[in-house]
Order: structure tokens, then C-alpha cells, then sequence
């Protein structure tokens, strides 16, 4: 039987988000696939991991302040899996979660790229963010290297001398959630939902803004994500738009709300290593108009509008079809679910489990 351990990096530095839900749902179907798969959360097994099983771990979160308890952690979980490596062997698989500079001996190790954006935009990074030197190490040294998308896979190959053989694809996969019922933003009126994050200038979310200035004054925006900034909320008034603009919060089953009440999606980014938001979009039958730009063409195939993500008009204009269209909308809220169809964290863990084999063997 496959062993597989999974490394608690991610639960450390993120919030149930992306690269976490990718671990756990990974982790679920390897077991649904008969894998003896272990989450090793160290010092983190927060409510992140609260109803998900075979995690070895402890919860140390009442700990304050919030640095010393990082800092204490990530020092344990360091010597933790130094201790436990060294009694391992190739038989085990250690799968690592995020990049750091240790680099433990004993297992086969594995790791996950998700996407190049901390080398295409360095300019956008802290000088204290030590990711692009660890990552490169990691996938210098690991067995099996897997790439959420061939588009990564390239990028990759691009900037490392690596072996291509161990580089993997594996897409992600998308699930519907059920709405939570709330009274929708905008109740009556048509909206654009943003979904993502906005303080990254890649993500292109100025733009946005630009292209909500070219539609017309009923069509509202809601971005869905953390509160705005001091500059997100003086960006909003500068282009006139605070009566069409709502920030909006919330779980899961909030954001299928907002994906199933929404207009369209509006995913305007320079660059994704996957793009989950539109696909996720198009599964709860939202048409999506994103841009012609890292994997989403990859990723959303001909079940979107593409454009490119620097041509406001051109965005604007797209938009405004599928708001006045309702042949086109129709159309696209058919297109998206039979596409999204089409990734499952099943076919995901499949993969990911082909790799494995093929690292060990």
C-alpha cells in the first residue's frame, strides 16, 4: 500500500484557503483510493482541519501572541520533521505543502507548484519573501514534482533545469456548494462579481474598476473577499463608483450565493497558475468573462469569454454582451457546468497517485 505524509507548511502560514483546500481534498481522495494517507499537521491542527481524518496533530491557537506562537511552531514543526524523516525510507512519501529551506532525508519527497507568479512578478514580493529560492530548492531535490496546470508545467521547465520526466500535471478539481440562502447584493439588479485577491497588481483588479466605469450606471460590482483598504475604497470614489461597488464576505456557501445570483464573473488577471474562482464560477452556471492569460485559456477552454486582460474596451465590451445577451448568457450558463464537469478531485488524487507510483517504482 502507498504511505503518503503531508507536511503542515501550509497550515502554518495560510487560512483555509487555495493550497489548503488542494491538501485536504487531496488527501480525502487519496484514502477514497485506498492510499495510507496522513495530514502531519505538527502544532496545527486547527478548525481548518476539524472533521478531516487521519490528521496527526495538536492544536496550539489560544497561544499568544500570535508572532511568538509562529515563531515557536515553526521551529518545532522543523526539528518534528527532521526526527520523524530520519526514520523513514523510500517507501514513504513525504508530500510537502509549501516551499522552506529544509530539506529532510529518508523518504521519497514530493512536492506542488501551483503556479510562477513569485518569479514573473518579483517586484510584488517583500525582500524578506524567501519563496523563489525555496521552491527551487525543493524542486531541485524532490522525486516527483507536481504542476497544477501545464502552463505551469512550462513555466517551470522555463526557469529550472529539471528533468521533465518528474514534472506531473495534475489539475484541480471543483465541487458545488450549496447557496446559504442570503438575500443576494444588488437584490433586483444585474451584477459582476469579482472573486480573488486584489492588493496583488497582477490580479488586475484596478482594471476592473476601469471597465465598471465603461458600463452602464445600473450594472453594480461585488467583490467578494476582505474588507477594502483605505486605496481600494479612494480607488472606488476616483472612478465615481461608490453607489455600484459592495465589498462582500463570507464562507463558501456565501460565495455560491454570490456565484449563482451574480450577472457574470469578471476574472481580469495578467497571470493564474490555475484560475479556481472562474471554474468554480462556470460549476454553479455563472457565465464567465476572464482573459487570454497564463493557464485560463488552459483551464476555462471555450466555455468563457477570454480577452485580453490590458484592453479595457475590449473587456468592457464582453462584458456587456453577456449582460445584454441573453441568448449569450444562456448559453454560457449551459457551457460552464458541462465543462467544470470535467475536473474532479478524483481525477485529481488519481493523478497525483500515478505520480507517486512512478517516483517509487
Amino acid at each position: 500500500m502507498t504511505k503518503v505524509r503531508f507536511s503542515p507548511d501550509i497550515f502554518r502560514i495560510e487560512r483555509f484557503g487555495g493550497v489548503s483546500r488542494y491538501v485536504v481534498e487531496l488527501h480525502r481522495g487519496l484514502l477514497d483510493l485506498g492510499v495510507d494517507s496522513r495530514i502531519l499537521a505538527g502544532l496545527h491542527r486547527s478548525g481548518s482541519l476539524s472533521g478531516v481524518d487521519e490528521v496527526i496533530g495538536a492544536s496550539v491557537e489560544r497561544v499568544r501572541p500570535e508572532r511568538v506562537r509562529q515563531g515557536l511552531t515553526k521551529v518545532a514543526d522543523r526539528g518534528l520533521e527532521r526526527v520523524w524523516a530520519a526514520g523513514q525510507d523510500r517507501s514513504t512519501i513525504y508530500h510537502k505543502t509549501y516551499f522552506d529551506h529544509s530539506v529532510p532525508t529518508g523518504p521519497t519527497l514530493a512536492v506542488t507548484v501551483y503556479d510562477m507568479i513569485h518569479e514573473r512578478y518579483p517586484d510584488e514580493l517583500s525582500p524578506r519573501d524567501l519563496t523563489v529560492g525555496a521552491k527551487r530548492t525543493w524542486c531541485e531535490r524532490a522525486d516527483v514534482v507536481f504542476a497544477i496546470s501545464h502552463q505551469t508545467r512550462v513555466d517551470l521547465l522555463e526557469r529550472y533545469e529539471l528533468d521533465p520526466d518528474k514534472v506531473v500535471v495534475t489539475h484541480l478539481g471543483v465541487a458545488v456548494v450549496d447557496p446559504d440562502g442570503t438575500e443576494p447584493p444588488f437584490a433586483g439588479r444585474p451584477f459582476v462579481l469579482y472573486v480573488g485577491n486584489r492588493s496583488r497588481p497582477y490580479k488586475n483588479w484596478s482594471r476592473a474598476l476601469e471597465v465598471m466605469a465603461h458600463l452602464p450606471a445600473e450594472i453594480g460590482l461585488v467583490c467578494f473577499g476582505p474588507d477594502p483598504t483605505a486605496a481600494e475604497a479612494a480607488a472606488v470614489s476616483a472612478l465615481g463608483l461608490d453607489e455600484r461597488v459592495r465589498f462582500v464576505g463570507g464562507d463558501d456557501r456565501r460565495l455560491a450565493t454570490a456565484y449563482r445570483s451574480a450577472t457574470a464573473l469578471f476574472y481580469p488577471s495578467l497571470y493564474e497558475g490555475f484560475g479556481l474562482p472562474p471554474l468554480e464560477a462556470m460549476a454553479h452556471g455563472c457565465p464567465v468573462v476572464a482573459t487570454r492569460a497564463g493557464s485560463l485559456p488552459e483551464v476555462l477552454g471555450d466555455a468563457a469569454i477570454l480577452e485580453d486582460p490590458t484592453d479595457v474596451e475590449a473587456m468592457a465590451a464582453a462584458l456587456g454582451s453577456v449582460l445584454t445577451d441573453d441568448e449569450l448568457a444562456g448559453r454560457l450558463r449551459v457551457l460552464g457546468p458541462a465543462h467544470a464537469a470535467g475536473f474532479t478531485w478524483a481525477a485529481t488524487a488519481a493523478a497525483t497517485l500515478e505520480g507517486y507510483r512512478a517516483a517509487t517504482s
